[in-house]
């Protein structure tokens, strides 16, 4: 299940977001909302959020560095900015911590569709790649057997060097 926050200080623009988007049909099961950038970190700690949808200027700590501390926490968490300022620090800001999208308020909701599919998919990739290392993890007894198999009757499969590599048998290179 994909959760999602929202973090503006406009009570508005939360609510709005909050409920003039489908987010189920998006594929986002859960959706929070925080009105400052201190009460999103309260919420970060509890539901651990896929993306995070952040203004950038907000009273007191800004989202540029709410997502600052965000991306060391949660390094795997998505971030889309909305603002109404097109300011190119903000945008090179957003751009150095690696977020989907920056949005200009108002916020058209197909723009905000598209970038949040994007994240969708970014968290998808994340959840996959994990999922390969979980898998290889657990099977790294059984692919250094095969590697030993193949050294031992000289029979190399042919995704043998990847084999030898997975396995951690030989940790350093060597020439073959």
């Amino acid at each position: 299940m994909i959760k999602l926050l929202i973090v503006d200080d406009e009570r508005t623009i939360r609510n709005g977001l909050a409920r003039h988007i489908d987010w189920e049909s998006l594929g986002v099961g859960m959706v929070e909302s925080a009105e400052s950038a201190q009460e999103a970190l309260e919420i970060c700690e509890r539901i651990r959020p896929d993306i995070v949808l952040s203004d950038i200027r907000m009273r007191g700590m800004g989202g540029v560095e709410m997502c600052a501390e965000l991306r060391k926490a949660y390094p795997e968490c998505q971030i889309i900015f909305v603002s109404g300022y097109a300011d190119k620090e903000y945008l090179k800001a957003a751009i150095s911590l690696g977020a989907v999208d920056y949005i200009e308020k108002p916020v058209c909701p197909e723009l905000l569709e598209e970038a949040v599919k994007k994240a969708i998919a970014a968290c998808e990739e994340q959840q996959r790649m994990a999922l390969a290392d979980e898998t290889i993890a657990k099977n790294r007894g059984l692919i250094g057997q095969i590697v030993l198999h193949a050294l031992a009757y000289n029979d190399y499969p042919e995704n043998f060097e990847k084999s030898m590599e997975i396995s951690g048998l030989f940790p350093r290179e060597f020439d073959m």
